[in-house]
């Protein structure tokens, strides 16, 4: 029986792992070294190098280069395995073992694309690194069988070099590989649905139990019985089963098939307990709880790769460079096994772009996405270029996010005229031509983002400081919305205000008298000072009453003195202080119908944000009104008798009546003492020759123009009067003289008639 236990244990070591240069016949070990166990011992009877991991049958190959006349070397293609022994039969020197093991070399029919672990051993059982686990296939005796559980016992009986044995549980697709895949014939396993029919269990190894599968096909060819499970495979755990298998084949005969076995090419299969097909059992050495033996060693191969993962692509926008880059295997501190990234244009072929380590960063700079394709290459410290051959190579993509192109600030003026409310979302088209293609986020001059529903009707901040904000714009393409960088911004300004003029804006006017009234066409005929300031203030309350928005900053409200220095805002009158008339083209002399100056009042509005924003508008008068001006300033009127005068008739006498003065004159007339004469169309005065009586006249305009003034108008009443009843006396005196008869008696009608002649001396 198989048993090792006693076997002294040599320390092997191995150094040599690399990457492999594909088509080439590679060393698997650059250094090794075997050391004698406490035996003392000087050789073994042989040692194996065995491709126990990544073996490819009829295509990998183990061979013993140099010059070693004394060693023979026998490499079974069915386990991948070489064996050197010496020829003459007695056991290898450990100094020979140790030169023959650098000069093993491995290669292959085809192209290498897994990794390969090269196990060295002096023992016979197939070793697998990654789980350090022994197998051994171990057949019956030739025309002999055993049944499953038999073997069982029999390999749990089995001891090497310390380690306990038992069925194989295969449990990956490497341990099957090396223990099922390389075994030579049918050998039994240790999986088991005896305790419940479809519930396949490793029931031999040191994990106890692991269910593994679910549920038996009926005869090997109907669909899955059911009777547990569908068929598949439990917590994902690994199976080799053949087509339609496991199918309890044998249970018409009353014959359960409950144990597992392995055909040559290493699938698996369900018998009955006892089965001559199976001619003989795989037994595996290893549990979590043993030491590694040091009698085994190995190596690993390579072949140049990307690591899975490893990939970093970028993108730009627009124009820029981007930083790609990936990671290969390359073996850490080993020049010699370096595998570097070649960059290419195209898939297959094309031109190489650039090589960089693993990575390291290839920074091309483009303006569109592009593709690159990469493969990984070994590479020795002298830069020499292992030639992978014709391998797939990866794609790794840079791409370029198109940036949106924006309209010039200087373009994206909007100005409303009477109307504060902007829909923002209705530029969009203005601010870029692919608008459908593109975020938009839009913020106020406070940086904070505009949102709906105030997006689609936004009024600016505060008027009364401007009536201009700058709203600042970001747009993105749909396509790198998420991407930082790749966006644009732009400036859109927002201007409102008003610049016509209400046409229902009241027209008013002041007016006063003249206060000089010098003899006509005088120079300073009209020119008058207004108490002003309050009269262009009220305006302009009117008008900001009537449309708010002429209180907005840039909105300049001025008064002019005439239409066309209403076109000049540098002309404005200085409303803070009084307005003094002057001829100018808005002065305008008396006319005939209208006896007074008049002086134009022009309203000027503008806003200085907004191009041609301007009205103007004639809104008011100054009038200056014309005083009377006096003819004479004395006047003298002598009257024959007292008995009433009418002052009314010598007002001609006073007033200069010019041709452009129409207008309705009242006088007041006063007495000496300035008492109101209210008879002054029968005025009897007290003033005599030597002491004239003196009237004042007080004359006034329909415009209120006062022209209060004394003027010396004197009466004198002369004592030429006929006395009292003097009529009266005189005719009763004198009667008889002035009364007589006619002296004809002729019928009426006769032109004698009271024709007579009296003495006239009665009139002395």
């Amino acid at each position: 029986m198989f048993s090792q236990s006693s076997t002294p244990q040599p320390v092997l070591k191995a150094t040599g792992n690399q990457i492999y240069c594909d088509g080439t016949k590679q060393k698997i070990a650059t250094g090794f070294t075997i050391t004698a166990s406490s035996d003392g011992e000087t050789g073994q009877p042989a040692i194996y190098i065995q491709i126990s991991e990544g073996y490819a049958k009829d295509e990998d190959k183990l061979e013993l280069q140099g010059n070693h006349p004394d060693i023979e070397a026998n490499f079974e293609n069915q386990y991948g395995k070489l064996t050197l022994k010496r020829k003459d039969g007695n056991d290898m020197l450990y100094s020979e073992i140790e030169a023959a093991l650098l000069d093993i070399a491995f290669y292959s029919l085809n192209t290498v694309s897994v990794k390969k672990s090269f196990s060295i051993t002096i023992g016979e059982a197939d070793y697998l690194p990654s789980l350090d686990h022994y197998y051994l296939y171990v057949p019956f005796p030739t025309g002999t069988s055993k049944s499953w559980t038999q073997s069982k016992a029999e390999a749990e009986t089995l001891d090497y070099y310390g380690r306990k044995g038992y069925l194989v549980t295969l449990r990956s697709a490497a341990e099957a590989k090396i223990a099922a895949d390389q075994a030579p014939g049918q050998g039994w396993i240790g999986a088991s649905d005896a305790s419940q029919e479809g519930k396949w269990e490793w029931v031999t190894g040191p994990e106890d139990k692991i269910h593994f599968w679910n549920g038996n096909y009926v005869d090997g060819n109907g669909p899955c019985d059911n009777l547990n499970g569908d068929c598949k495979a439990v917590n994902n755990e690994y199976n080799n089963w053949a087509n339609s298998e496991p199918n309890q084949w044998s249970s018409s005969t009353g014959l359960n098939e409950d144990y597992a076995h392995v055909y040559g090419n290493g699938t698996w299969n369900d018998y009955g307990n006892n089965n001559s097909s199976v001619v003989g059992y795989i037994v595996e050495f290893g549990r979590d709880s043993d030491d590694p033996l040091t009698i085994t060693t190995f190596t690993t191969f390579d072949f140049p790769e990307i690591i899975d993962g490893s990939i970093i692509e970028d993108l730009s926008c627009d124009t820029g460079t981007v930083n790609l880059s990936a990671e290969s295997n390359s073996v850490t501190g080993d020049p010699d096994n370096e595998v570097k990234i070649e960059w290419y244009n195209a898939s297959t072929l094309g031109n190489l772009i650039a090589v960089t380590k693993s990575g390291e960063n290839f920074s091309p700079t483009i303006d569109k996405t592009t593709d690159y394709y990469i493969q990984a290459v070994k590479y020795d410290s002298s830069g020499s270029r292992c030639d992978p051959g014709d391998v797939k190579r990866k794609i790794v993509t840079a791409t370029i996010y198109p940036k949106p192109t924006l309209a010039d600030p200087a373009d994206l003026i909007f100005e409303q005229f009477d109307n504060t409310i902007f829909n923002l979302n209705s530029f969009k088209d203005e601010i870029s031509t692919n608008q459908s293609n593109e975020l938009f986020k839009f913020f106020d001059s406070n940086g904070n983002e505009i949102i709906e529903p105030e997006l689609s009707s936004y009024s600016l901040k505060d008027l009364s400081i401007s009536n201009t904000e700058e709203i600042n714009v970001v747009v993105t393409d749909k396509a790198s919305e998420n991407i930082t960088g790749c966006n644009e911004a732009t400036t859109l300004t927002l201007k409102v205000g008003t610049c016509k003029i209400p046409t229902d804006l009241q027209y008013s006017f002041l007016e006063l008298c003249e206060t000089d009234n010098s003899l006509l066409g005088d120079n300073q005929d009209g020119i008058e000072t207004f108490q002003s300031v309050q009269y262009f203030e009220n305006i302009k309350d009117s008008l900001i009453a009537k449309n708010p928005l002429f209180a907005i900053a840039g909105s300049l409200i001025t008064f002019h003195d005439s239409a066309s220095a209403a076109n000049d805002p540098s002309t404005a009158i200085d409303i803070t202080t009084n307005y003094t008339t002057n001829n100018n083209d808005g002065f305008s002399q008396p006319s005939d119908g209208d006896n007074r100056w008049t002086q134009e009042i022009w309203l000027r509005v503008e806003n200085s944000n907004i191009a041609n924003c301007v009205d103007t508008k004639l809104v008011g008068n100054f009038y200056v009104n014309r005083k009377p001006q006096l003819k004479v300033n004395s006047y003298r009127e002598e009257l024959c008798n007292n008995n009433g005068y009418n002052l009314k008739k010598v007002e001609g006498e006073f007033i200069e009546y010019a041709d452009n003065f129409n207008d309705t004159l009242e006088f007041t007339y006063y007495d000496s003492n300035l008492d109101e004469i209210v008879n002054n169309e029968n005025y009897k005065s007290s003033g005599t020759a030597s002491n004239p009586e003196k009237i004042y006249i007080d004359i006034n305009t329909s415009y209120d123009c006062n022209l209060s003034t004394l003027i010396e108008f004197d009466l004198v009443v002369s004592d030429n009067s006929i006395p009292e009843n003097f009529h009266e006396n005189w005719v009763t005196d004198n009667i008889a003289s002035l009364t007589k008869l006619e002296s004809t008696n002729n019928p009426t009608g006769q032109t004698q008639t009271a024709a007579e002649t009296f003495d006239s001396s009665v009139f002395t």
